[in-house]
This record gives C-alpha cells, structure tokens and sequence, in this order.
C-alpha cells in the first residue's frame, strides 16, 4: 500500500513539472510569433487558451495517471506469468487465453474512447468559434 502512494505520488509530481515546463514553452513559443499570426480565425485568444489547457491535461492525464498505471499492469501481468508457468503451465496458458480476451475488449474501449474525445475536442473547437464570433 505504501509502495502505491509513493509510486503514484512520484509520477504525480513528475507530471507536473513536465506539465509546468510544457506550458510554459507553449506560451513562450505563442509569445514569439508575428502579430499576423494572431490575425488568423484558427489563432484567436479563446483558441490559443483552449489548447494550451486542453493539449496540456491531455499530456498530463498520460504522463501521469495512465503511464503508471501501465507499467505497474505490465510488471504484475509479466510476473505473474511467469510465476503461473513455473506452478502449472496448463493452467497459466488457459488463464492467459482469457486475459488476451480481456486486452482486445479493453482495446476496443479505448478506440471507442478515443472517437468519443475528437467528438468533444471538435466541439470544444466550435464552441471557441462561437465565442469568438461574439
């Protein structure tokens, strides 16, 4: 239990200076630019800030959260496995016939996810438009 609060706190921390540096380039590169770049409908305020915020907790939500949560399932399923095959092979394979069931339902969740967030960014995208229309 300890181990997990110092593992997710770690990768917490670290997402957040990589997060705070991120931005901070972004913004330093959105600095830099011509003042014509800022004259472009795609280049209003409301959708630089949309994206800095945006691109920014993406990244995050990856550097952090996801990223531990990956290598910590991949080291208990790598473990485990080869803990199985030492015990009874037999079982462990028909174990992990399950498992390769489960990680293509799970893959498909995530493509389902994945069309699911473009939806949100393209209204997001609209929404800021809309704004700046206004």
């Amino acid at each position: 239990m300890l181990i997990h609060i110092c593992q997710y706190t770690a990768f917490g921390v670290a997402g957040q200076a990589f997060i705070r540096q991120l931005r901070s380039k972004a913004f330093a590169s959105f600095l830099r630019q011509e003042v014509a770049f800022f004259d472009q409908g795609q280049n209003s305020s409301a959708s630089i800030c949309n994206r800095l915020s945006t691109d920014a907790l993406a990244v995050h939500q990856i550097a952090s959260n996801r990223f531990c949560l990956i290598i910590e399932t991949a080291a208990v399923l790598s473990f485990g496995f080869i803990l199985g095959l030492l015990f009874s092979w037999q079982l462990t394979l028909t174990i992990f016939a399950f498992v390769i069931i489960i990680g293509t339902s799970a893959l498909g969740e995530v493509s389902i996810q994945i069309e699911v967030n473009s939806r949100i960014r393209d209204i997001n995208r609209q929404s800021s438009s809309v704004i700046k229309n206004n």
